[in-house]
This record gives C-alpha cells, structure tokens and sequence, in this order.
C-alpha cells in the first residue's frame, strides 16, 4: 500500500520560533498574535525582542528570569543566545534533503540539540545556585538522584524542595493549600507566580520580623518555583514527542558532574560531538543527494536552457523523489529572467518559495524569494502595505548571517567622515534584494535593472530647480514619502548618503539616474542648500550634529544664518579651542564685521574657515587664514630665528621682577595694619607653582598669573639654541622642530594644491604680487589689470593676498565680476553691485 507524502518535512526551527518556545516555557504572558514567528512585521519583531525606550523586549525579558541581576550569568545566556542565533540561522541556510516527517525531525532536533544546549546553560549557572537556572540544575539534580524504581514525578520533587525551603515556624497554610492543588495541567505564567510569593510574604510577615529574612525567604522560594514550573512547562510542551521522564533523564545525562574541581574556577563543558552534524547525519544518511546538490550550486548561474531537460533526467534517476528539483526550478527561473521571459521566470522561482514552506531548501530559496521581491520592484502598480512580507519571510529565514567589514563613518554633504547610515532590519533586506538581483542580470538582454530609485529621479530635477526660490521647503508630505520603492527611506535621507544608497542598491552596475547624476556633481555647500529645501529640520539637526551651527530655540534655520552657512560663513559659533588660542575667532568676528567684506566673500564664492571648524593642525585651514590676512605660522626658517632673536622674553622677566618689588612693597605697607602679610621672593632654586599662592588665597591674581609666566620665562631662557628650537614647536603642538619643520613642508603642498606658488607668497603680499605678475605676464587680457596692480603696489602691499585677488580678477578684460576694487588715495574701496550688501565701503 502506497502511503502520500508528509504535508510537512523535517526542518530546522527559526531562531524566532525558539524564543517564542522558551518564552512560553518560562510563562512569559503574551497574546497569541506578539509570539515572533507570528508578527507580520518585520521592525515590530525585532522590537518585540529587543525592546523599545518605553519597555523592555522579549530577550530582558527572559535573562531577567532565567539570571536575575547577576551580570555575569546574562551576559554567558546572552552569548549562549546569540550562538544559537548564529548556528541555526547559518544551518538553515543549508538544505535539509531528507525524507523525515516534520514531527521527526522535531524529536531529533530536541535529543540532539535543544536537550545539549539547555543543559549548556544550566551548567553555565553552576556558580549561581539561587538563579533560576541554578535552581532548576538542584531540581533536575534531585529528582534524577531519587532510587530506581521510583514512581515519583517531577512535580513531586519540585513541590517537596518548595516546602523544605519554607522557613520553620511559618505555616503558610493558604500557599501550601495553592500548591498542593497543581498538577501536571496546571501551567501558571509569571504574573500568577509573582501573585503567589505577594500572598505568600503576607503570610510569613508575623513569623519574620525581619525585612531582610522576609526578603530571603521569598526570593529562594520564587527560584524554585519559577525554575520547576518552567522544567515542567517545557517538558509538557514536547511530552507528544518525547516523554517527561525521557527528557528529564536525557537533559540530567548531558549535564556535567558535580566536582571540587568545578567550585574553584567552573569552566562549562564542552561537548565532544557537534550537536547539529549528529542531527544531519540522523536525518540524512544519503550522502549521495548531498553530493550531487554541490555539484548543481556549483553551476547554478551558468546552466543553459538547452540542458536543463538533461538535468532533469539525471536527477530522477539519483533523486527518485525528486528531493533536488527545486535547485533545477531556480536555475531555470534565472535563466528566463535573464533573457526577458518575466512571467515564465516567475512561475519557477515561485515554485521554489511555495517549496520552502514546508521543507528546508536552504539560501537557494532566499535567492529566489529576493529575485521576485526585486523583480516585484520593476513593476509599476502600486505596492500594498506589507504585500512583499510573505517573501521577505522565506528570504530572511534562509539566508545566513555575513559578518562584513565596514566603515563606520562615510562622506556626505556636511562631512568627509560622517556616522555610517543605519537603514531599518527591513529596509537592508529590501535593498540587499535589489542588489542581489542587479548583480545577475544582464541589462541589455533583460532590458532594465531594477532601480526602485528611477520615479525619485524624476521628482529631483523639480527639487533643484524649486530649492533656489527664496524661502522655499519641500511640502512635508513629499517628505515623508518614500524615496526608494519599497522602503521607509525617505528623500532627504537618499541625499544626504547617496553615494551610499546607490551603491547598496546598484553595486556597480550603472543605474539611469540623470538628476542624481547632476546632484553628486554638484559642491557640498549645493548640496546642503538642496537638503535644507527638502526638510529644514533634518537640516537643522545635521548641522548641530557636524558641529556647523549653534542650537537654535525655535528648532529652525534663519535664512541670513542658512546662507552664510552655506557660504562657510556661520554667524555666530562657538569657537574651536584652537580658535581662541589662537585668536582666530577675534579675528574672524572683525573680518567679517564690515558687509562689504562679507558682500565680496558671497559673491567671489571664497572659502573662509569658520571658527568652529579652525585647526592649527589643518594646512587648509591655516593657508586660507593667510590668505585672508590672519598668519599664524612663521613663513619659513628664518622667521623661527628671528624669533630666538627676539628679547622681549628677558624684557617681561625684567617687568615681572619690578612688577615684584611693587607687591613686595604694598604688601609690608599693608602689614602696619594687620598681623600678616604675603611677599614674593624670586629664588632660582625655588620655583613658582600655582598652589603656593592658592594656600595665600591668591590663586587668580594678575600677580600669580604673572610670576607662573615669569617661571615659564626662567625655564626658556635656560635653554640651549635647539632646545629653544623645540620649546618653539611645542608652542604649535609639535613634539620638536624637525616635525614642525615637516609641518611648514606640508603648507607649501597645500598652498600649491589651492593654486599658489607657495605658503610664504600667500603670507606676503609683496611676494603675492610678484607671484602674480610672473604668472599672468604673458596673457594679453591681463596687461591692464597688472599695470594698476603695479600702480597701486604701495597700498595693496597692506592688504591680504585675497584683496589682491580680487583686485587683480575685477581688472580681467573679458570677465565681468559683480564688484570692482579700486585704491582711492590710501584706502581700498570696494563696490558691489550684486548681493545682499550691494553698494560701496571702505576696506
């Protein structure tokens, strides 16, 4: 008599299904619809388990009943969890080619795995016998020690060990009566138990007086009874497969001996076997089959549809039921969407996810449920809410975890190393389908990839043109619309990271994306105008996040603070360190205080750091300072001598010894007056030290700052030529003068770099004006405007070199600039014509 096939093979749980199992074991209260495997969505599953500001998730949850507060037995649980994620999410990804019934496979996978890894974790909880998994390791340890023969449940030991620890003298009569009452039906959850012990303290309060006996009482109690409750629960949910006594003695066998050796620095045992091959070898004897599906994924992208009839034929001779048949559907639904044949394709790839519902087919099914989510993608009716679940569903329970190395920060708009993107669960999978299909597609047979990204092309040119309108922002529901079919990605997102999404998306292959295209083109100071249009408040906070403006109150962006910052001239920020050390920040705060300056700056499209950003260890920085007028470092070597030269230092030690004498001298007046007074001796051999004047409550005084500043002074004065040298190169940060010297190498690269002869003819305005005299002597259209620069040499040669600049660039025959610079007696007048500050000043 022939018998029909299972409805339902022999297969690996999900990872999810095991957390809703041991939930359910440890009475966590859920509805039915939150167990994990259940939830439709994806993001409120991993809510559900990792929790969310407002609560704790699933997996708290259960460390907390499984370790209590002990942070060293959650953390092992933890790993012990994350382990089993990783194993069974990894062995899923591997087909199962057997013939086994689900409910066989069931009974394997708890004899050889569930069963090695619970008694793992009860040994883990060794070293804390009072946690509910130390206790439920005593129980199992009792009941298995009680003589041969013995008829005497579970339950029976678990209620015997409750009553030995109700303390003597308390009768507890109503929890006793409560106990005596469960049986195995009775399946209790955690609230109900925690009403038990509430009653069950009342009880007890006349006998313990004591809130800590009381306290003691009740928590080696709520041990035992959440930890046999939680046994008993789990055993009745596989008792249909294997019986009670049967896993109890199993899980007692696989756990390890009580042994001195264990006290004094317990490590787990580890198992010699792996559970997971003994599961495959049980449930798979046929290496064969094995054999032969190595063989079809070796190929399984460079069949042709000439041999699959052939590959067919062979596999019904070595797989008579037809066990490696959804390998052949896939290559074959490959191959059409290849060549165009959409439909065609689709029917086998579906095939293969209607498969993988009921038997184990490995990552090949989350292959072919990710060519569907993404050929799904192509199409151009509208797609439902949670429409691509169910695919999505086969795809993320087959395919394995990839660790990959990748970088943390990432260029965009606001920063050259700006924090990486994290896309939602969801979201990840729907572009890694994209990618996926991309990947294997040929484009001119196929006749498109898939680009989720094509109908937000076409909205961006209307964007780019719209965002230049004064005071203009994206309609916010055209900001909260998706900008990546499928997704919850919106627009400003895609901008602000696009190279990151179209390389998550595209890899790459080229995607037709003309005002993408156009956007990546352009600087980032356009890009940020761009992104402030498409959501100021997003905007807002990138800003404050990259530390390119102060917090505003109302939450919004004023347009004069937008465009100078789009400029790179914020209005008010709060100065680096180096600024203020340095006096950048003063500065830049009178550079740009005159509007015909900050005009000439806006409309020469000139760069100036702000001072938040300022870095005396930045070339950049510090060459467009110069260039603008502020110089910090010394132009070269002989500048450094120059400086060694110098005696202002023996000058303000001399003013310090008379600025001593003074004090000295106030103070002995100040002593006819009072019973004490606080002098200042300068000995060599006794050097100043802030904490000598705190203790004579002169700490902040100018005289105390003076003479810690004298002591500096002495120190310096005492050094040899190169140790000057060196104390000199600290002063910058350097550790000596040789890197300093590296250092000044390096202002001349990006003096260059920026389009100048060197870090020392940006620093001189004389040197700047033979630079461009030597570099523009040969260009006819510039003879005019280096005979008034020649002119004009004695007032210009007390500009910055960016006067000079533009002096020389208004002069230009051919190019129209919208200001002009001229030299009226011994002042530099600037007219603008355009901009905000159009009109005349004096610079």
């Amino acid at each position: 008599m022939s018998t029909s096939p299972p409805l339902s093979y022999a297969r690996l749980p999900t990872y999810s299904a095991v957390i809703d199992c041991l939930a359910s074991g440890l009475g966590v209260a859920r509805n039915k619809e939150d167990s994990l495997s259940d939830l439709g969505s994806f993001s409120r599953r991993i809510d559900m388990y990792s929790g969310m500001p407002q609560h704790s998730g699933l997996q708290d949850q259960l460390l907390d009943l499984m370790a209590g507060s002990s942070k060293e037995l959650r953390s092992l649980i933890r790993k012990r969890l994350l382990d089993a994620e990783k194993v069974l999410t990894d062995e899923r990804s591997i087909p199962l080619l057997s013939e086994a019934t689900e409910s066989e496979g069931l009974r394997c996978f708890i004899e050889s795995c569930a069963v090695p890894w619970f008694a793992q974790i009860l040994d883990d909880a060794y070293k804390y016998p009072m946690s509910t998994l130390g206790r439920a390791r005593q129980l199992l340890k009792e009941h298995t020690k009680l003589p041969t023969g013995n008829t005497g449940s579970y339950l029976e030991t678990w209620k015997t060990a409750i009553k030995k620890e109700i303390p003597k003298g308390v009768n507890a009569s109503e929890f006793r009566l409560m106990l005596a009452r469960l049986d195995q039906r009775s399946q209790r959850k955690h609230s109900s138990i925690e009403q038990d012990l509430v009653n069950l303290r009342t009880e007890m309060q006349s006998v313990l007086s004591s809130s800590q006996e009381l306290d003691a009482a009740v928590d080696a109690i709520r041990g035992l009874y959440l930890a046999g409750m939680a046994t008993m629960r789990l055993s009745a949910m596989a008792a249909e497969i294997i019986p009670e006594q049967n896993i109890l003695s199993l899980l007692a066998n696989n756990l390890s001996a009580d042994t001195d050796e264990q006290k004094e620095g317990y490590v787990p045992h580890k198992k010699k076997q792996n559970s997971l091959s003994k599961y495959r070898h049980y449930l798979t004897p046929n290496s064969t089959l094995l054999k032969e599906y190595n063989n079809l994924y070796s190929m399984l992208e460079n069949v042709d549809v000439a041999n699959f009839d052939k590959l067919r034929a062979h596999l019904s001779e070595v797989d008579p039921l037809g066990l490696l048949q959804f390998v052949v559907n896939y290559m074959e639904g490959l191959w059409h969407l290849r060549h165009g044949q959409n439909e065609i394709a689709k029917q086998y790839l579906q095939k293969v996810v209607e498969e993988a519902n009921h038997r184990q087919l490995g990552e090949i099914a989350a292959f072919a449920a990710s060519l569907l989510i993404a050929q799904r993608l192509r199409e151009s009716a509208p797609l439902k809410f949670e429409m691509l679940n169910p695919l999505m569903r086969v795809r993320i329970d087959n395919i394995p975890q990839v660790t990959e190395l990748i970088l943390v920060g990432l260029p965009t708009p606001f920063s050259d190393w700006s924090p990486r993107p994290e896309p939602s669960f969801y979201d990840s999978h729907v572009m890694e389908c994209v990618r996926f299909f991309n990947d294997r597609i040929d484009v001119v047979a196929a006749g498109a990839i898939c680009n989720p990204l094509q109908y937000f092309d076409k909205s961006l040119r209307e964007m780019l043109s719209k965002s230049l309108e004064f005071g203009a922002s994206l309609a916010r529901a055209k900001r909260q619309r998706s900008a990546i079919i499928g997704t919850s990605i919106k627009p400003y997102q895609v901008l602000r990271n696009h190279s990151y999404y179209r390389y998550a998306l595209f890899g790459s292959n080229l995607a037709n994306l003309p005002a993408m295209d156009d956007y990546a083109n352009l600087k980032p100071r356009e890009q940020r105008f761009l992104l402030r249009f498409v959501d100021p408040e997003q905007y807002q906070f990138d800003l404050q996040a990259h530390n390119l403006c102060p917090p505003h109150d109302s939450g919004d962006l004023g347009y004069d603070d937008f465009y100078a910052e789009f400029l790179g001239l914020p209005s008010s920020l709060s100065p680096s360190q180096d600024s203020v050390q340095f006096g950048y920040d003063k500065f830049y705060a009178k550079y740009l205080g005159k509007e015909c300056l900050r005009g000439l700056i806006e409309l020469s499209r000139t760069e100036v750091i702000p001072p938040s950003k300022f870095s005396i260890h930045d070339p950049r920085h510090l060459c467009l300072a110069a260039f603008h007028g502020y110089i910090i470092y010394p132009i070269d070597e002989h500048e450094i001598e120059a400086f060694l030269a110098n005696d202002s230092i023996s000058k303000r030690m001399d003013d310090f010894r008379v600025a001593a004498a003074k004090f000295n001298a106030e103070q002995e007046l100040l002593a006819r007056y009072r019973s004490s007074s606080s002098t200042i001796d300068i000995d060599d051999d006794e050097p100043f030290t802030l904490e000598q004047f705190e203790r004579r409550g002169l700490g902040d005084s100018d005289i105390s700052k003076a003479a810690l500043q004298y002591e500096r002074d002495r120190k310096y004065s005492k050094l040899a030529r190169l140790e000057r040298l060196n104390h000199f190169a600290q002063e910058f940060g350097f550790a000596n003068i040789e890197e300093l010297k590296i250092f000044l190498d390096r202002l001349n690269d990006e003096a260059q770099a920026i389009g100048y002869e060197s870090y020392a003819t940006i620093c001189n305005a004389t040197r700047f004006m033979d630079y461009l005299g030597r570099k523009n002597v040969e260009k006819a259209n510039m003879t005019p405007a280096l005979d008034a620069l020649h002119r004009n040499r004695a007032v210009l040669q007390q500009r910055s070199a960016f006067i000079i600049d533009r002096f020389l660039a208004c002069r230009t025959l051919g190019v129209h600039e919208p200001y002009f610079i001229d030299v009226n007696g011994k002042d530099v007048m600037i007219e603008l014509f355009e901009g905000r500050f159009a009109g005349t000043g004096e610079r």
